[in-house]
């Protein structure tokens, strides 16, 4: 009884709400994935672990060991320092032979409308790409994407608009070796935990029983 929740909040209401088995013989696993000052001390006060997004959120690993290290300070602050906290990574894969092989789908419609709206969630990160944003730099799915209101004619402009350059930045593309080479940097910033959303089988016949 002790698990489950009662909330009245602008969105959602919440009546004896629980998670699982509402821990009759094990607490469920919290971990908070998104951003902004409230959500930030909520999860460090609260939750079992912070994840985000790579490449699209934190793409590059020396960034990312400073995000975790100043998450520790404040857990530190917190009196958790003998808490175990996850860091969490979801890594947005295209995985595939070697990256020479990626560069025949750099042009593919899916690949391109994705990176053009999620490749970078902060619109203005592409600066540091050295690429002019497709859409437009206060833009961000989460407050502005209605998804199935835009007509063929719409999500064409996007597409033809989005370089390959930009769809090469948005994906940890090659074999799996590969992959796992840019991926161990993260775990040495603090990563201890990775999940792999591979996107290649979208466009890439799959044998199952392979």
């Amino acid at each position: 009884e002790r698990h489950k929740v009662d909330h009245e909040g602008t969105v959602w209401q919440m009546k004896d709400a629980f998670i699982g088995n509402a821990g009759k013989d094990r607490n469920p696993e919290i971990i908070v994935m998104g951003g902004g000052p409230r959500l930030f001390e909520a999860e460090l006060r609260y939750a079992d672990g912070f994840a985000t997004g790579v490449p699209f959120v934190a793409p590059y690993p020396d960034d990312y060991g400073k995000a975790v290290q100043e998450h520790k300070k404040k857990l530190a602050e917190f009196g958790r320092t003998n808490d175990k906290f996850s860091f969490g990574l979801i890594h947005m894969l295209f995985v595939c032979k070697d990256e020479d092989e990626f560069e025949k789908y750099v042009n593919n419609p899916l690949l391109k409308f994705f990176a053009a709206t999620a490749g970078r969630l902060n619109m203005n990160d592409w600066d540091r790409e050295g690429i002019e944003p497709v859409m437009p730099r206060d833009w961000h799915y989460a407050f502005k994407m209605l998804s199935g209101s835009y007509t063929k004619e719409e999500v064409w402009d996007i597409v033809d608009r989005t370089p390959p350059e930009m769809v090469r930045k948005t994906y940890h593309v090659g074999s799996p070796a590969q992959i796992a080479a840019k991926i161990r940097p993260f775990t040495a910033a603090g990563a201890d935990r990775h999940l792999m959303a591979d996107v290649s089988s979208l466009l890439i016949a799959q044998d199952p029983s392979a």
